[in-house]
């Protein structure tokens, strides 16, 4: 328990063992979370071990938790003091000696601030004088640039998630690269010299990000933003100088001041140039402003500027209208009467010359028109059409106005989004995953679809309408550019892609993209290890199957450490029964031994140690396939990594009754109004839509909140709930009470969007043989409503009692 912990800790602090004391509170912490107290001890012993950015981020926990703890100000300040941070120790030893007026050890501590205060800023004017003569100059941005050492030192371990920074002369901006983190599971906290961040993911490591800073900050200016694919944070420079690493060095450091006025005073950086005479950019951009303005341009590009100035110089209502009408009728309607189009859906009215969507193509011949790579400056490398019989534009300007359509594109589809209000630099290319933009088109005619690199190169595939999601053949693609162009030595970059190259690249890209066809439409399952939850997934394949004939299933299966013959042996007969169902198998991945023996445990860690192989396999899968959707059963919960990054719909199949159901989503509940472990109580468990149950008799892994089993299962029930759906193995009538607590929301009631049900049950596994099995036999020859079945699943069993 927590209580022995401690107890024993204070011991260990008492006889001088620090490292001892450290390591029982934080066994004591991972018991009770929640104790201030244990917060501030851990910090006492960090300051022992001389861990001052430890003990700072321990008592800063421990305020937050008890604001009116004094001794944790108290262990707050004298860490900051260790620390050279005079100013955040005496604010923080200001607030505890409010808290203890008696404890006299505040008031000294004060007084050594105030002395190491007055101390430092005199030294400042005496080193700001010495280095005046060193006054440098920067640009606006500069990146972090760190001296080399010349000692030896020991590679530390890789962290878990990279960072990095940069600087301008009145901030720096730290990154730390972690993508999807939601805004609640960060916590930064700021010193005077000190920079402490917390990132806390359930299931997952602790990342603590703890550094005193080369330089001191002002802690109120600082701020910090959680994005989707980084944390950003801004530290507000206390002095103008030039940071040579983010992180304090012990050995001396020339500080160079910044010309703050030379830096600031204008918005554009200056250039070096040898020409005699500075450039007016102010004036030559209001004469090119200018020029553009008078420039007299026809056809399409007349058009498009005609409604551009249009928008641009709208009121708020005519641009509503214009958006509106524009999307709702798919391109066809521009509107600029809001009163209008504002109370009703705008249809579409196509052109009278504006033939009917062709038919779904039969072949790839009649599939894939024309394919465009551009470099990121507009530079066509590679332009290949199959199909096209209609040319209206010599190819120079043909790729200059699909260069420009994606232009204008990208900076629609970002400039209207509702969700951000940073646009970011539109000529830029972003990483996967940042900001907002687009992957496809499509109009009754043709589907244009389009993908970026991070270095700028553009593919275009223009294909038939009812082409499905290409982004994977893209991805290939451009697989195929880096392979056979970049690591070309020929290859002259910004040039065409020609035979001079080395090898025909071109015949290259045109016998791939000749492959591509109509893909057609694929689900993948994926069970979880052993026979009891492969069966259930390939009967829901074959029901699948069934309805849907023309959607191909795969079912993914992962390896066990000590594989059984009965699965192999079953795969090889649903193989050979029912050929519609394809099987993949993952590699096998080494578990720890202690895992080996605990198999409920080894079910959560195996499908996470392969998620590697699974992003592999799927994407095997979508370069032929366009991939629907992906089962899962709730073992395989850290799947949805891996379909969250592919954007492929994720469901969650439960082979179990809706009462299992209900259970498993109300855990997060149970977990948030119960403080102890069940093991702990003698209590009724209410699950909405189910009997009371005795705590006693719930699964034994559901016992035990410290149990790493016990977490796996709440976090699956966190995530079942912002799935695509649940697929349930029961029928309404069979379970109407669990049905409609699900339905209701009344087993997630913190949850504001419910996933979809879909009750597909009964399934049931289908012999080839003919004979009825003797069980069956001998239910039919018992009185009606007299036999009670009851399952405990493949694990269950009965107690001694």
């Amino acid at each position: 328990m927590a209580s022995d912990l401690e107890r024993k800790a204070k011991e260990a602090f008492v006889d001088d063992h620090f490292e001892l004391a450290a390591e029982l509170l934080t066994q004591a912490i991972a018991l009770n979370p929640n104790s201030a107290e244990l917060y501030a001890d851990r910090a006492q012993a960090n300051i022992k071990l001389c861990n001052l950015t430890e003990a700072v981020a321990d008592a800063n926990k421990a305020i937050g938790l008890d604001p009116s703890m004094a001794k944790a100000y108290l262990r707050k300040g004298s860490a900051c003091i260790k620390l050279e941070e005079y100013e955040t120790a005496k604010s923080a030893l200001e607030s505890g000696a409010s808290l203890a007026p008696g404890d006299t050890r505040f008031a000294n501590l004060i007084k050594q601030c105030d002395d190491c205060i007055a101390d430092e800023t005199s030294n400042l004017s005496k080193q700001e004088s010495e280095a005046l003569a060193d006054t440098v100059s920067m640009e606006d941005v500069q990146p972090a640039i760190d001296l080399p050492s010349q000692m030896p030192v020991v590679t530390p371990a890789k962290p878990k998630y990279r960072h990095d920074f940069c600087q301008k002369p009145e901030e720096v901006i730290v990154t730390i690269f972690a993508k999807g983190l939601p805004a609640s599971s960060v916590t930064v906290d700021f010193g005077e010299q000190i920079l402490s961040v917390s990132i806390t993911v359930p299931g997952e490591d602790s990342y603590i990000f703890q550094h005193r800073l080369f330089g001191k900050i002002i802690p109120a200016k600082c701020r910090y933003d959680v994005l989707s694919t980084k944390v950003e944070i801004r530290l507000a420079k206390a002095d103008p100088i030039q940071w040579t690493s983010l992180e304090y060095k012990k050995e001396p450091t020339v500080v160079q001041r910044v010309d703050v006025s030379s830096a600031t005073g204008s918005n554009r950086p200056s250039y070096p140039s040898s020409k005699p005479k500075a450039t007016d950019w102010d004036k030559l951009e209001a004469q090119m402003k200018k020029e553009e303005k008078e420039e007299k341009l026809d056809g399409d590009a007349a058009l498009n500027k005609f409604f551009r100035d249009i928008y641009q110089d709208a009121d708020e209502d005519t641009r509503r209208a214009m958006k509106k009408s524009f999307v709702e009728s798919n391109g066809t309607v521009l509107s600029t009467n809001w009163k209008e189009v504002g109370s009703k859906k705008v249809e579409g009215s196509p052109p009278d010359d504006i033939s009917p969507s062709p038919p779904a193509p039969t072949a790839s011949g009649n599939n894939a028109h024309m394919m465009y790579v551009f470099n990121r400056n507009g530079v066509c490398l590679l332009y290949r059409e199959w199909n096209r019989p209609l040319h209206t534009l010599n190819a120079q300007q043909d790729h200059k106005l699909m260069f420009g359509l994606l232009f204008s594109l990208k900076s629609l589809t970002a400039k209207m989004d509702p969700t951000s209000a940073e646009k970011g630099n539109l000529g830029m290319p972003q990483l996967p995953g940042q900001g907002c933009s687009f992957h496809s088109f499509r109009t009754n005619t043709y589907k244009l679809s389009f993908m970026e690199s991070p270095s700028g190169i553009k593919i275009i595939l223009v294909t038939h309408p009812r082409t499905g999601d290409l982004r994977e053949s893209l991805k290939y693609i451009y697989n195929l550019y880096v392979e056979y162009v970049v690591k070309n030595p020929l290859y002259t970059p910004g040039t065409p892609i020609s035979p001079s190259s080395g090898i025909d690249l071109a015949l290259l890209f045109h016998y791939r993209v000749d492959k591509l066809e109509t893909m057609s439409d694929a689900v993948i399952l994926y069970p979880s290890s052993g026979r009891g939850h492969v069966v259930p997934m390939v009967e829901l394949g074959k029901l699948i199957s069934k309805h849907h004939p023309s959607i191909s299933i795969t079912i993914i299966i992962l390896t066990l450490p000590s594989e059984t013959t009965s699965t192999n042996s079953y795969i090889a007969t649903v193989s050979a029964a029912a050929p519609s169902i394809n099987f993949i198998r993952l590699p096998k991945v080494s578990l720890h031994p202690l895992l080996v023996r605990d198999i409920v445990a080894s079910s959560f860690e195996i499908p996470q140690l392969n998620n590697r192989n699974l992003h592999q396999a799927i994407l095997t899968l979508s370069s032929s396939s366009n991939v629907k959707a992906l089962v899962i059963d709730y073992f395989c919960n850290s799947a949805v990594q891996v379909s969250s990054c592919l954007n492929i719909p994720t469901y969650y199949f439960c082979a179990a009754s809706a009462s299992a159901l209900c259970h498993l989503l109300y855990c997060p509940t149970i977990h948030k109004n119960i403080a102890e472990s069940l093991k702990d109580l003698d209590i009724l468990v209410d699950a909405p839509g189910t009997p009371s149950i005795p705590s006693k008799d719930l699964p034994l892994v559901m016992l035990d909140r410290s149990h790493r089993v016990y977490q796996y299962f709440i976090n699956t029930a966190n995530q079942m709930a912002k799935s695509s759906g649940i697929i349930v193995n029961t029928f309404e009538s069979l379970e109407p009470r669990a049905i409609k607590a699900i339905l209701e929301g009344k087993c997630t009631p913190d949850e504001s969007f419910l996933p979809p049900i879909y009750c597909i049950g009964p399934i049931v596994s289908t012999s080839e043989s003919k004979e009825e099995h003797e069980c069956l036999i001998w239910l039919d020859s018992q009185p009606s409503r007299s036999v009670v079945f009851l399952c405990f699943g493949r694990m269950g069993f009965f107690s001694s009692t």
